[in-house]
């Protein structure tokens, strides 16, 4: 093999290995595979075993956006050294500065042979390598911690819905008492009174004027209805987060005791499908920047026969969705509710299957107010049939023409469907297919 041969970029990863940015390139040259690293200006050739390694302590804290950058610019472009690292294809020269940023330069005038800077290359991977199980061990552990605290909020905020709705159900079953008395009230009465059947004392009841009094006894049985069924599907929440309480405890003991990256690795995967949506590996150590990432205005699910489903964010993020949609994608909405815009991302001229249909309606059900009823309405048409008033409010349509599909929620269907969530860290538009 002739030493002096091309070598040619094939792969880039960027990202940070405990504060310090770092490039890894993996390179082919006549014969062979080579990979280098790259950090703070310092360039050096590394072994497979290293390149793996490090490539798997960058995948906790990457940079997108850079490693995008240079797939772009510099992808089977010649590797060269000369004091610095530069990258040459179609006779435009790039280098990486010692801040990360990559800057066009004119042709070097002198080019060391590039066996030159990669004499370092073991001292520079285990320097990068060092403590890493630690600072990761330590990553994890911050990471469960935050994910147990939000676990013990929502089971605070679940038990305490449970005390409202018990509080309400009976304050239905003493409106029973009211019956009679509604039966003979005037329309613009605002208050019943009656005894207590146990006790004989008097006891009023506060109605609206503008509501017939036997109407709104109605709408507090129908009301007491729903409740019932609603705390059934609390109740399930309830059972579901402590038993993820139980095993992200689990995991969190499991932790202090981990050696080897394996080991953590082990734990992450566990912990991760536990709680996909609690445990947020790397969030709870910094603010990525909108230069490493942009957050798209949607989360990401996906239905029967691996079809998309978009859910918007909140109110702004439900205005950049619909610019995403086409005019033939499916809108859905938990109808008279505030909550989420859903799109169904659809062919042009192709209907939407009606499984998907009922999945996506589960989703605007769940993202919305009316989260914890057991049938919910919620409205579809395309979303060439919304319209957005000049100076509307976030979030603000007016539909001109939709259906109604009276949901009665399925909570098993609903809980594997939210289990589907997909990370979105690395991806600049959702997928359409």
């Amino acid at each position: 093999m002739d030493p002096h041969s091309p070598v040619i970029a094939q792969r880039f990863d960027a990202g940070t290995v405990d504060g310090r940015l770092v490039v890894l390139v993996r390179a082919r040259q006549p014969g062979k595979n080579r990979y280098f690293v790259w950090c703070g200006g310092q360039l050096g050739e590394i072994t497979r075993e290293d390149e793996s390694a490090l490539r798997h302590a960058l995948a906790a804290d990457r940079n997108p956006a850079m490693t995008q950058q240079l797939r772009a610019a510099c992808n089977a472009a010649h590797v060269q050294w000369s004091g610095s690292l530069v990258f040459e294809g179609d006779g435009k020269y790039f280098t990486l500065t010692r801040e990360g940023s990559l800057k066009r330069i004119e042709p070097p005038k002198e080019r060391a042979a590039l066996d030159d800077a990669t004499a370092q290359g073991t001292t520079l991977a285990a320097r990068l390598l060092e403590g890493r199980v630690e600072t990761q061990r330590m990553r994890v552990a911050r990471a469960l911690k935050g994910a147990l605290e939000r676990l013990n909020r929502r089971l605070k905020a679940v038990r305490g819905d449970l005390q409202n709705m018990d509080k309400a159900i009976d304050e239905a079953h003493r409106a029973q008492m009211f019956v009679a008395e509604a039966a003979k009230a005037p329309r613009g009465t605002t208050q019943l009174t009656t005894y207590d059947w146990e006790t004989g004392a008097p006891i009023s009841l506060a109605i609206a004027a503008n509501i017939a009094p036997r109407e709104a006894l109605e709408r507090i049985f129908r009301r007491k209805k729903r409740l019932k069924e609603g705390r059934k599907l609390a109740d399930e929440r309830i059972s579901a987060t402590e038993l993820t309480i139980q095993s992200l405890t689990e995991c969190i003991n499991a932790i202090a005791e981990a050696s080897t990256p394996e080991a953590i690795d082990t734990i992450v995967t566990g912990a991760r499908k536990a709680a996909p949506r609690e445990f947020r590996l790397g969030e709870t150590d910094r603010r990525k920047s909108a230069a490493q990432t942009k957050a798209l205005p949607c989360r990401l699910f996906q239905a029967a026969r691996d079809r998309p489903i978009w859910v918007g964010r909140n109110a702004i993020g439900n205005d950049a969705l619909l610019q995403i949609a086409q005019p033939h994608d499916v809108w859905l909405h938990a109808k008279d509710q505030a909550g989420s815009h859903v799109i169904v991302p659809l062919a042009r001229g192709e209907h939407c299957p009606p499984d998907v249909l009922v999945e996506a309606a589960h989703l605007a059900a769940h993202f919305s107010d009316a989260r914890q009823e057991a049938v919910v309405d919620v409205q579809h048409t395309t979303k060439r049939y919304l319209r957005k008033p000049k100076g509307a409010a976030p979030g603000f349509v007016v539909v001109t023409q939709e259906k109604v599909l009276v949901l009665r929620i399925e909570p098993l269907r609903l809980k594997a469907l939210l289990d589907t969530e997909r990370a979105t860290e690395d991806l600049s538009a959702p997928p359409r297919q």
